[in-house]
C-alpha cells in the first residue's frame, strides 16, 4: 500500500520539532487563551505540512546516496517502496497546503512559512554540502518555527527569548553534525559535507552555542520575573533542569548518530525526566 510508506516519509516522530511553535505563546502566558491556543495549533498544523513536504523533496533528492547509507537506505523512496512520481505530488500538496493554511491565520506567518520552505529548499537542494552555511541554515529552520508561534498570536517576542532560539539552535544542528562523525566518520559517501568539518571544531562550535544558550536562558528568566512581578522563583529553578537536558544531550551526541532531537529525548532516561522537570517549572513560572 502506498500510504503507509507515504505517512513514513513523512517522518511522523520528526513533527515533535514543530512544538516549537507553542515556546512564545506559552513564554508570554497567553496559551491557554482559546483564541491563542486555537491559532498556535494551526501554526503547529502549518509547519507539520510544510516540513511534510520538505521531507519528501529531500528524500526525493538524495534517494541515491540514501541507498548507500545504513539506516536511511529503509526510507520507502530510497528502498523502492513510495514512488518518485507520488512522492513529488505529495510534496507539492502539502507545500501548497500548508501556505494557504498559513495565509488564512494571517500574513505574517504566510510570509514566515514561506522562508521556512525557502530555507530548507536552499538546504535540500545545495547548501547542505557547504560547511557552516549547512548547520546555520539548519538552525534557522528551527528558529523561523519559533518566531512563527509568536507572530501566529500577535505577541512581540523577546529579544532574549530569540537569542536563546538562535543559539539553541545552533547547539542542536552542531550536535546533529558531530553525531554523524561520531558514527559515519569524516568520509562518508552519504554526508560529503562531514569531509570539510572535524571534531574539534564542532566541539568548540557547541560549547560557544551551549554556553550561549544557558546565559540567554537565564537572562530571560530574569527579565520575565522582573517584568511579570510572578513567577521568578519557578524559572530560576527551571535554569537547573535546562543545564541538564543541554548537556545529556550533548553525551548523547557525542556518542553517536542522533538524526533529530526527539530520538535523543525518548532514548535516554535522564534527558527526558531533565525536559519534563523544565517543562513544569517553565510553566508554573509563566502560568
Amino acid at each position: 500500500m502506498t500510504f503507509v510508506p507515504l505517512v513514513q516519509s513523512l517522518r511522523p516522530k520528526q513533527m515533535i520539532k514543530n512544538l516549537l511553535v507553542l515556546a512564545a505563546p506559552a513564554a508570554a502566558g497567553v496559551l491557554p487563551e482559546a483564541r491563542s491556543l486555537w491559532r498556535t495549533a494551526l501554526a503547529f498544523i502549518v509547519f507539520c505540512l510544510l516540513s511534510g513536504g520538505i521531507y519528501l523533496v529531500n528524500d526525493l533528492r538524495d534517494a541515491p546516496l540514501d541507498r548507500k547509507h545504513p539506516t536511511k537506505r529503509h526510507r520507502p523512496i530510497a528502498a523502492g517502496e513510495l514512488s518518485p512520481r507520488i512522492a513529488t505530488l505529495a510534496a507539492g500538496g502539502l507545500l501548497v497546503g500548508g501556505l494557504v493554511l498559513a495565509a488564512l491565520v494571517n500574513a505574517d506567518l504566510a510570509l514566515l512559512g514561506a522562508l521556512f520552505v525557502a530555507n530548507s529548499l536552499i538546504y535540500s537542494l545545495w547548501l547542505k554540502r557547504v560547511a557552516v552555511l549547512d548547520i546555520v541554515l539548519i538552525s534557522a529552520g528551527f528558529v523561523i518555527r519559533a518566531v512563527a508561534g509568536a507572530v501566529s498570536v500577535d505577541i512581540a517576542i523577546s529579544s532574549w527569548f530569540l537569542f536563546v532560539a538562535m543559539f539553541g539552535s545552533l547547539f542542536l544542528a552542531a550536535s546533529k553534525r558531530s553525531s554523524e562523525i561520531a558514527a559515519l566518520g569524516i568520509d562518508s559517501e552519504t554526508r560529503s559535507v562531514l569531509e570539510h568539518y572535524s571534531a574539534s571544531f564542532l566541539t568548540q562550535v557547541q560549547t560557544i552555542a551551549v554556553s550561549l544558550t544557558l546565559v540567554g536562558y537565564t537572562l530571560w528568566t530574569t527579565e520575565h520575573g522582573n517584568e511579570t512581578g510572578a513567577g521568578e522563583t519557578w524559572l530560576a529553578l527551571s535554569i537547573g533542569p535546562f543545564l541538564l537536558g543541554l548537556l545529556r544531550y550533548l553525551l548523547s551526541a557525542s556518542k553517536g548518530p542522533v538524526e533529530a532531537p526527539e530520538s535523543a529525548i525518548f532514548e535516554d532516561p535522564v534527558l527526558l525526566g531533565a525536559v519534563g522537570l523544565w517543562g513544569v517549572l517553565f510553566l508554573l513560572g509563566v502560568g
